[in-house]
């Protein structure tokens, strides 16, 4: 084993050691507190509360501990959960003992068309099922959300899956939520209008992780983040622990994007959040 696969063993150990408790301490300040703010469940997935209304993204807990307390009744925040919203299915953004723990809650589950069949199957009650597709809106508890077509191809081929990008707003503010994005092409951006949030998942080319120049995909992504012109970014989809060195972004990755944006719209405010700590929206 190298000193890079060890270091990373050890990153793995240290977070499910820690899981539960994180896990804990979010529901306790999702259900507790009243500030629009977002916390990580995963590598890219998120609670949000906004307005007072707690929704969730690509919901993912993989912790066994954590299935078991939801499964037991004492994930009971979750109860406050309005919605669950999906961008594509992939394994690390659609979890099914996550769904299939969570399915029986009074909550409505957001889905791109496509995807309805396999939520279904986890479990999910036809009434809560809202199949979206692009150009469509759906309110929610006075949230609105946008829904567009998402960008989940290698540039120019079908290498990668259907996705949907999607534009919530609460409050007059909005939080554009892109998903896992691989085409940066400017010209085909729809018009999403002001952004105040933006999550955005840090892909810099595949297997390109240990590269220490990942060009043109850096200055791509910058200039995909610039376009849009939220007034602050964060940047997630670091340490996927479960993925190869070459194929797992990190912190450093992170601070090229930032440093990037600096250069291109230095006035878009850049947060890396970890998982389990809230973010002010």
């Amino acid at each position: 084993m190298t000193e890079r696969d060890e270091a990373l063993a050890a990153l793995r150990m240290r977070f499910d050691a820690s899981y539960s408790a994180l896990w804990q301490s979010m529901l306790s300040e999702l259900a507790d507190g009243t500030d629009d703010r977002l916390w990580l469940t995963a590598a890219a997935s998120y609670l949000f509360r906004t307005t007072g209304v707690r929704w969730a993204v690509d919901p993912v807990f993989r912790h066994p501990a954590v299935i078991d307390a939801i499964n037991a009744g004492r994930g009971r925040a979750l109860e406050r959960l309005s919605f669950a919203l999906y961008t594509h299915e992939h394994n690390d953004h659609v979890h099914l003992p996550t769904i299939q723990a969570m399915a029986g809650l009074p909550m409505k589950w957001v889905v791109p068309h496509f995807m309805r069949d396999k939520i279904a199957a986890a479990g999910v009650s036809a009434d809560r099922l809202v199949h979206v597709r692009a150009g469509e809106r759906v309110e929610i508890d006075g949230v609105t959300i946008r829904a567009f077509d998402g960008r989940h191809y290698d540039a120019g081929t079908r290498t990668g899956v259907e996705s949907l990008w999607y534009a919530v707003e609460a409050g007059g503010r909005r939080v554009f939520l892109p998903g896992d994005v691989r085409d940066y092409d400017l010209s085909r951006m729809p018009a999403v209008g002001k952004v105040d949030n933006m999550c955005a998942h840090v892909w810099l080319g595949r297997k390109n992780a240990l590269n220490s120049c990942p060009e043109p995909f850096l200055t791509q992504f910058a200039a995909f983040i610039a376009h849009v012109a939220p007034s602050r970014v964060f940047l997630a989809h670091l340490y996927e622990l479960r993925r190869n060195p070459n194929d797992m972004w990190t912190r450093a990755h992170g601070e090229m994007v930032a440093k990037a944006l600096a250069a291109a719209a230095p006035a878009i405010r850049v947060v890396m959040p970890d998982v389990g700590r809230g973010e002010e929206l």
